[in-house]
């Protein structure tokens, strides 16, 4: 980038010390690692237990270990767990990652050191000391309920998902520790089930909103949003929102360009018309005719890519996004950075950021998150942008979202709205304003501040540029280029502010041929290779995921991306431009599959077993819907669970399952350290005893009193919520904030308003 630095090494000079157990500790590290922190990995005597994990590259050495542990710096731990062999003095921080009873004993261990600690459930609770495995982990926070076909058992994401957030959240939270350098945040909690949960979506939502379960979906929950056939195979169709519903119809042409297609509802009133056509359409083409087509109409198709075929996307070879690593003296390819770094060229350094002046009341000093005083503008959208915002407003960030009247946050819902309406209302109603009681939106937004400009007029645009002038973080989640032609990239924003955060988190990044092309998360789901491992092993096709998972994994390597760079900025003065590509943030989550492509392994579809476990399995139990996730990893569980099931083979087991109560076996076998957990949908992991404080509660001036998904960390001793506030009307701090941030008189604003530069009526705009 012309006036950029590259700065791969935005941590360099930060050493990490990591006492790890699996893939959330260990990524933790490598997330550090790959930014520039010089990490130690201490193991105990019997070694890392990634370096047991199957699968082995000929020479014997674990992908796992090679995935996560590559360059790190080794040391011991004494037997009794005393010390590790390494210089505490030398250390800024720490990751911990073992059981809550592991995990406690080191803690006692360590003083006055930023660190964070991370177990499958928690420190806490009737259930801390259960064992867990990623099958467990999806099946407790409801993710394995609503992954799969209807017609049979729940189905695991095929990549480790949950224990992945949980690294994210390590990391990010132990740099937020780092740049708040203050006793009242140092030490960090992570719970693996928790950070699972954070990035959940619609289910808890519709739950609490309209008291309807979510279910498993297989490959066609919508119409014209799944997995469909062509001629040589099988493509992922996106419909996508908005204008994009237009361009869709005008794609696949016949019977959809019916003027009763024109409402983005018909995809459900509708749904079998839409899917004979799009089968026709379908029907004439291959994959890649099909996604070419897509692309050109800027639609977001997809390819359900595998291991090889990512290694072969041309975008990610044009952006140089692979790293090398040597396996069996070959160079090998893994999956590299989860953004660029880009540091401004300007002849001084920008003055040290000082807390803006706010009007929001002050928290008290225990009820201050580490990010207070950091101020950001939000002009995220849907899901990716708005995940990030709202980790950094959790953790005490002043997020001032930007909408436009005129185009509101797409997840706000239908503005035309009225009565009885699919979609997340309360009980199933649209209110007159339908824009400020969405519950996908109140749930990613809390904690912000909301404010309407109109970017298409030069005013808005101009008052948009203020305030990022003003401001610690830019973000966006926008297709590349778009905040450029508004005059809101980060060389108009660093001209004026060089200490400036700015976060472009676009589909595919700002460069390469696939910059300008539309994505969604679940365009980037199947790209990125996690559909394909997604399914059962007898089925033709794969089964499309049961969330998103791109979104919030993206808006979470944004999170982190701007901690990392806070912590930077505390060191050098300068601000940072975030080139993040979802597809390339994806990608690290199929890291292990794709280095076994590369070393001669077979990789497919994982249904429901587990690297490192001798026996995984999804067992119906006695009820409609009543499931049960069970990983052994020796056959000392597994003789444990048949002892339990009361038979004598493995084989004898699900039909010994079907006749037993789920959660007496969930019980049972964690008595005996067996990990296992009932598969809950939405209801009742809202009512589960070990998440009892996970859940925020907040009442919304339109919507009233309701349950929200929590976040993945906890600060020891502190309250777990800060200063937390319900989710922004439209428009609701407009004035509040141009007053305080830009010094705008009442006559001015006035002025704004009656233009219509800072309307928040949808309605009134033409």
């Amino acid at each position: 980038m012309d006036g950029y630095t590259a700065t791969p090494n935005l941590l360099d000079g930060i050493h990490i010390l990591e006492i790890s157990e699996g893939v959330a500790g260990a990524s933790a590290g490598a997330l550090l690692r790959r930014l520039g922190a010089r990490v130690t990995l201490a193991t105990w005597p019997g070694g890392h237990p990634l370096r047991e994990r199957p699968p082995f590259a000929p020479s014997g050495r674990s992908l796992y270990d090679l995935t996560f542990n590559h360059g790190k710096a080794p040391a011991s731990i004494m037997p009794g767990g005393e010390h590790a062999a390494v210089d505490l003095a030398s250390v800024d921080g720490i990751i911990l990652e073992g059981t809550a009873a592991r995990v406690q004993s080191l803690l006692q261990r360590v003083v006055d050191k930023p660190v964070v600690a991370i177990t499958p459930f928690g420190l806490h609770g009737p259930r801390k000391d259960w064992k867990s495995s990623e099958l467990v982990t999806q099946a407790y926070a409801g993710i394995l309920f609503i992954t799969g076909d209807p017609h049979r058992s729940p189905v695991r994401i095929g990549v480790p998902l949950g224990e992945y957030a949980a690294g994210q959240a390590a990391a990010a939270s132990l740099l937020s520790a780092l740049f708040a350098a203050d006793a009242n945040n140092r030490l960090a909690e992570v719970s693996i089930v928790e950070a699972a949960l954070s990035i959940m979506e619609h289910s808890f939502a519709t739950w609490e909103f309209r008291h309807e379960q979510w279910v498993r979906r297989g490959n066609h929950g919508t119409a014209a949003w799944g997995i469909y056939p062509c001629a040589d195979g099988y493509v992922g169709v996106i419909s996508g929102l908005g204008e994009s519903w237009q361009r869709f119809r005008q794609l696949i042409g016949g019977a959809l360009l019916d003027p009763g297609f024109e409402q983005v509802s018909s995809r459900a009133d509708r749904s079998d018309e839409i899917h004979a056509a799009i089968l026709d359409w379908l029907s004439h083409r291959t994959r890649q005719q099909a996604f070419e087509e897509a692309l050109a109409a800027r639609l977001p198709f997809s390819l359900l890519a595998t291991p090889d075929e990512l290694l072969g996307l041309e975008q990610l070879a044009a952006r140089d996004y692979w790293d090398t690593v040597e396996a069996d003296g070959a160079t090998a390819r893994l999956p590299g950075a989860p953004f660029q770094v880009w540091t401004p060229r300007t002849t001084t350094a920008a003055p040290q950021a000082t807390a803006p002046s706010s009007l929001l009341p002050l928290p008290t000093a225990a009820r201050q998150g580490p990010l207070h005083g950091i101020r950001v503008l939000d002009f995220g959208i849907v899901w990716a942008g708005p995940h990030c915002g709202r980790m950094l407003a959790d953790q005490g960030a002043d997020v001032i979202k930007v909408e436009s009247a005129r185009r509101p946050d797409l997840i706000r819902g239908n503005v035309r709205a009225r009565g009885p309406m699919a979609g997340c209302y309360p009980d199933g109603i649209a209110g007159p304003e339908p824009w400020n009681q969405y519950g996908y939106f109140i749930e990613r937004n809390r904690n912000k501040r909301d404010i309407c400009l109109d970017l298409k007029t030069p005013e808005g645009r101009d008052l948009a540029l203020q305030l990022a002038h003003r401001a610690d973080v830019v973000l966006d989640n926008f297709t590349a280029g778009t905040m450029d032609r508004l005059g809101l990239g980060p060389t108009h924003i660093h001209a004026a502010n060089p200490g400036a955060i700015v976060v472009s988190m676009s589909a595919y990044g700002a460069s390469g041929p696939w910059r300008s092309n539309a994505g969604y998360g679940a365009t980037v789901d199947a790209l990125s290779g996690a559909v394909a491992l997604t399914g059962y092993a007898d089925d033709e096709v794969a089964t499309n995921l049961g969330i998103n998972s791109s979104d919030p994994i993206a808006g979470q390597h944004a999170y982190l991306s701007i901690c990392a760079s806070l912590v930077a900025r505390k060191r050098d003065g300068r601000g940072r431009f975030i080139d993040l590509s979802q597809l390339e943030s994806a990608a690290r989550l199929t890291a292990v599959p794709v280095l076994a492509q590369q070393v001669g392994e077979t990789v497919a579809r994982v249904e429901n077993t587990e690297d490192g476990f001798l026996f995984s399995a999804v067992l119906q139990c006695d009820g409609d819907e009543r499931w049960l996730a069970v990983s052994c990893r020796d056959e000392v569980d597994i003789a444990n669970l048949l002892d339990i099931l009361q038979v004598d083979t493995l084989e004898a087991a699900p039909a010994a399952a079907r006749t037993r109560d789920r959660d007496f076996l969930a019980e049972a076998l964690q008595s005996r350290s067996v990990a296992a957990a009932p598969v809950m949908p939405a209801e009742e992991v809202m009512e589960d005893p070990q998440l009892a404080d996970y859940f925020v509660h907040l009442d919304h001036r339109v919507v009233g009193p309701r349950r929200y998904l929590g976040g993945p960390t906890r600060w020891h001793g502190r309250p777990r919520e800060f200063e937390y506030r319900p989710a922004p009307l439209l428009g609701q701090h407009t004035e509040e904030v141009l007053s305080e941030v830009l010094g705008l008189g009442k006559e001015e604003l006035a002025r704004l308003r009656d233009t219509g530069v800072t309307s928040n009526d949808p309605l009134a705009i033409t």
